[in-house]
């Protein structure tokens, strides 16, 4: 008696391999002897098998799959201790048509969907002393010599659709290697503590002073920068088809060369409620992604681009979530303090489409009874629902009080240390003796300089939260 000729995966839509299905979610199934499964041992449904629950009998003729040779079952009204089975034989459709599938022998879980890994918490050491070994390295692509350096410094914020890097050359001779030529930018690799970043030198000046060796600044801006208006033409635009936001976006791009991860919120724009003037593609593609309360990050090596929700999480909902990373306040070097704002922050506000499409949103927070209002919020790209109610969810969460700690300086490890590198977007919790201090990175600068002894010193500047005062608070007063 067969297991099923198909069947449609609870989780998530598996890949057709020959006569079995090879799921996403890993290469474990419950098809073949001493198979496991990701969250437990697996359920074995081969000759002499045992399940992790109680021995079950063999019922079936030998098929193959991927894993190899291996018996499928056929187990009427099978019970599980998580949850009641379904009928072993069963006929259901996958999205690929009517076929045999050995992995799950019609067991129903107790989930609708995949269940999601454990969210993983980098948690910074708290040590004596923490050991590292400093390096930078600057050239230009294509050219094999390191350049001398003195400084170095990239930063990155939430506001920024480009990271922008500042550099102290030593030697004149040095520093015109990457000085642009015919206003033609010059692109170069960073290297900080094996941390590549590549970007556009698009400035460079030279001091000179009495028997010192000559200084150039470079100064620059990421990949991204070339889809700015010093690049690429500023254009008038009106989009006369209907496309999703994220496809909007994506159309801004040169047809070649570059892409765009969307991992904002999204919805159907129609024909004729996306237009602009004057503005070149990466300020047109910002702009869609402020529509969905998103931001735009740059990558470091290539030319690709993220979009991203300003608050990964709302500020509201610190205290259930899980931090990105967890830092003792004993370790970080230095921290800005912010005193808190008196008053009650706005929990609700209204967002108004444009004329083609537009919706009109109440959007409050979670809980709350919405009658401290923001000022109204006009979107014309607010033309869904989910839109509009990721573009409040910014605002509100813009006004927020600010944490207890604002910013903070950490060090820097290279890959696999103590200290990673922050990203925009993380959740970050700051220990100590009281309640944690939870706040979203809105902006990292690294910076590199020669010590006073001699050695390198690297730094990332962390600053959380938005920024911004507490626009009810500032009104009632």
């Amino acid at each position: 008696m067969p297991v099923a000729e198909s069947l449609r995966l609870a989780w998530r839509v598996a890949e057709r391999s020959g006569r079995s299905a090879r799921g996403r979610w890993g290469s474990a199934a419950a098809a073949a002897v001493g198979a496991r499964l990701a969250g437990d041992r697996g359920l074995a449904v081969a000759a002499s098998a045992r399940s992790g629950w109680a021995p079950q009998p063999r019922q079936a003729s030998s098929v193959r799959t991927v894993w190899g040779p291996c018996d499928a079952l056929a187990l009427p009204g099978m019970r599980m201790p998580w949850a009641p089975s379904l009928p072993a034989a069963v006929s259901l459709r996958t999205p690929w048509g009517r076929w045999f599938n050995p992995i799950a022998v019609g067991v129903r879980g107790p989930w609708d969907h995949e269940p999601d890994e454990p969210a993983s918490t980098i948690v910074i050491p708290l040590r004596l002393v923490y050991r590292m070994l400093h390096t930078i390295t600057i050239r230009p692509v294509g050219d094999t010599v390191e350049l001398p350096c003195s400084s170095v410094t990239v930063t990155q914020d939430a506001d920024s659709w480009a990271y922008s890097v500042d550099v102290e050359i030593l030697g004149r001779s040095e520093w015109q290697r990457v000085a642009p030529v015919g206003g033609v930018p010059v692109e170069c690799e960073l290297i900080i503590d094996g941390h590549a970043f590549r970007a556009l030198i698009e400035s460079c000046e030279g001091t000179h002073e009495h028997a010192r060796l000559p200084v150039g600044r470079a100064r620059g801006r990421s990949l991204s920068a070339r889809l700015a208006g010093e690049y690429s033409p500023a254009r008038d635009y009106a989009e006369a088809a209907g496309w999703n936001l994220a496809q909007l976006a994506d159309r801004e791009l040169p047809p070649a060369g570059w892409s765009l991860d969307w991992q904002a919120a999204d919805g159907a724009v129609p024909a004729g409620a996306w237009s602009y003037q004057g503005l070149a593609p990466i300020a047109a593609m910002a702009r869609v992604a402020d529509a969905a309360g998103a931001i735009l990050v740059p990558s470091r090596t290539a030319q690709a681009l993220t979009a991203l929700p300003r608050w990964s999480v709302l500020p509201w909902a610190f205290a259930g979530a899980t931090p990105d990373v967890e830092i003792p306040l004993e370790s970080v070097l230095s921290a800005t303090e912010a005193l808190p704002v008196p008053g009650d922050p706005a929990n609700a506000v209204y967002v108004v489409g444009g004329d083609v499409g537009g919706v009109l949103a109440w959007v409050k927070r979670t809980g709350s009874a919405g009658d401290l209002l923001l000022p109204s919020i006009s979107e014309p790209l607010a033309t869904a629902e989910p839109i509009a109610r990721a573009r409040g969810a910014r605002a509100l969460a813009d006004q927020w009080p600010a944490p207890a700690y604002t910013g903070f300086a950490v060090p820097l490890s290279a890959p696999g240390g103590d200290w990673p590198l922050l990203e925009l977007g993380q959740l970050v919790s700051l220990t100590g003796a009281g309640a944690p201090v939870r706040g979203i990175v809105s902006s990292v600068t690294i910076t590199g300089r020669t010590g006073q002894r001699g050695g390198l010193v690297v730094e990332q500047q962390v600053g959380i939260g938005a920024r911004s005062r507490n626009t009810y608070a500032a009104w009632r007063r």
